[in-house]
């Protein structure tokens, strides 16, 4: 784990290599429809997630859930199907459901002739290179990049696209903290929130899932403010907040929760700081410390932090 995500700004070197020859093309295509489904499970959800907060029309369902929604598709309708491995079993059945219906298939896959690779009719290929590890960690921000390099196609904006190339710089100015984020993660309570809203949501989740599957933490992701509707009951002296970004809603939060457990913050100029960077690109970045701070508190516990003992890299069952 630790090694992949050291190799997290070739993955997005390397992804935006592959996609600079057709990424053009497949925005057009996604221009075309008025209808899209986004569909994936665990990591490559939270990457569809952030899929519909960028592009208008889509909605992002849990792949387990797509099939019971009997959602109407028809030759109109776009699904974009995430899979690292592009053999995930929701993913597979619920693009063979929509393609029996009429439905066309944008398969984002870090997988060259996958099953999801084979049935798409479009497809987008990541570059991360092999993981071995089963918590998604370059492989996520390399689907995080496609997404945000495919919109800035789908936009025409020429600044966002100089912004996502230069996100291999930004990354290493993070990996310059690693003692920061070792030493939060060695001192992290087993029972850990993590906080954020808006386009930082989808890194919210990404994030308790990486403290929940590499450091077998009690862990859970809420939209800032929605905490304050009941959730705030739950923290104690040993629990920790993680509270991504620093806008009105996380500053004024802050206040309240200091009152009852730590707060680790994630921002610009936070306890964890991090590079500045635009609002669309801060879910590529925020997640890394948060990553670091999984992989320590798995090591501090004595956990393999690459195969927890419960978990499978892909899930064919």
């Amino acid at each position: 784990m630790h090694k992949e995500i050291y190799e997290e700004p070739k993955a997005i070197i390397n992804t935006l290599e592959e996609l600079e020859r057709y990424v053009k093309d497949i925005a057009n295509v996604i221009k075309k429809y008025e209808r899209i489904y986004v569909i994936g499970s665990g990591t490559s959800y939270h990457a569809s997630l952030y899929f519909e907060l960028l592009f208008p029309n889509s909605i992002a369902i849990h792949a387990s859930e797509f099939i019971k929604r009997k959602i109407s598709i028809n030759n109109n309708t776009l699904i974009v199907a995430i899979s690292q491995s592009g053999e995930s079993k929701d993913v597979i059945d619920s693009v063979i459901y929509a393609k029996k219906l009429g439905g066309k298939i944008l398969g984002v896959t870090n997988t060259f002739n996958s099953t999801l690779y084979r049935l798409s009719d479009e497809r987008i290929l990541t570059k991360a290179g092999e993981e071995k590890a089963v918590a998604a960690t370059k492989s996520y921000i390399a689907q995080l990049t496609a997404i945000a390099y495919l919109f800035s196609y789908y936009i025409g904006d020429e600044e966002l696209k100089k912004q996502i190339l230069n996100l291999p710089s930004k990354i290493y100015d993070i990996f310059a903290m690693e003692g920061l984020y070792k030493k939060y993660g060695e001192t992290l309570n087993e029972k850990v929130i993590v906080l954020g809203s808006g386009i930082l949501y989808p890194t919210a989740l990404e994030s308790s899932l990486k403290l929940r599957e590499t450091a077998n933490l009690l862990s859970e992701a809420f939209p800032t403010r929605e905490f304050l509707h009941g959730y705030l009951q739950t923290l104690d002296s040993n629990t920790d907040v993680i509270v991504l970004g620093d806008g009105s809603d996380e500053r004024q939060i802050v206040k309240k929760l200091t009152q009852y457990s730590r707060v680790i913050r994630i921002c610009e100029s936070c306890e964890i700081s991090v590079p500045s960077i635009i609002d669309l690109l801060k879910p590529i970045i925020y997640i890394i410390p948060v990553q670091f701070i999984a992989f320590y508190k798995a090591l501090k516990k004595g956990l393999n932090p690459d195969k927890p003992e419960k978990l499978v890299k892909v899930v064919k069952e």
